[in-house]
C-alpha cells in the first residue's frame, strides 16, 4: 500500500506523477536483486504514467484537476541508499521516465538547495 500518491504542477502548467513509499523499505535483497516491495512500487508508477498519458487528452480531466499530462514523469521515493548507488543510479538507464529517489537523495537536495539559498543571501549583503 503506497504511503501516497499525487500529481506535481511544472512551470509548465504539465504535471508528473510522485509515488512515497517508506523510508525502511528494501530495494535489494542480500544477493542484490531487486525486493518485492520496490518491485510493486516500479509497476504502481508504471501503471499511473499508463494511466496519464491515456487519459491526459481528457478536457474534462484536465479541467477537473487544473492541469493536464504530457509525457508524465514518475518520481519514485523509496528506501535509503545504503550501499547501492550504483544500482540505483544504473535503473535509471533502464527507467529512462522514472525517477528513483531515495531518502537520503531528499535530505542532500534540500541541503543543497538551503546551501545555495544562503549563500545567495550572504552575497547580498
Amino acid at each position: 500500500m503506497p504511503l501516497t500518491n499525487f500529481y506535481v504542477e511544472k512551470y509548465d502548467g504539465y504535471a508528473d506523477i510522485v509515488e512515497i513509499k517508506k523510508s525502511n523499505d528494501e530495494l535489494f535483497d542480500n544477493k542484490g536483486k531487486i525486493t518485492p516491495v520496490f518491485s510493486k512500487a516500479i509497476q504502481q508508477i508504471i501503471d499511473y504514467i499508463d494511466n496519464a498519458l491515456y487519459y491526459g487528452d481528457s478536457k474534462r480531466l484536465s479541467e477537473k484537476l487544473k492541469f493536464s499530462f504530457l509525457k508524465p514523469k514518475g518520481i519514485l521515493i523509496i528506501g535509503r541508499r545504503d550501499s547501492n548507488i550504483e544500482r540505483i543510479k544504473n535503473l535509471g538507464y533502464y527507467f529512462h521516465n522514472i525517477e528513483i529517489i531515495t531518502y537520503d537523495d531528499v535530505l542532500d537536495r534540500g541541503e543543497t538547495i538551503l546551501n545555495h539559498l544562503q549563500n545567495k543571501k550572504r552575497k547580498k549583503k
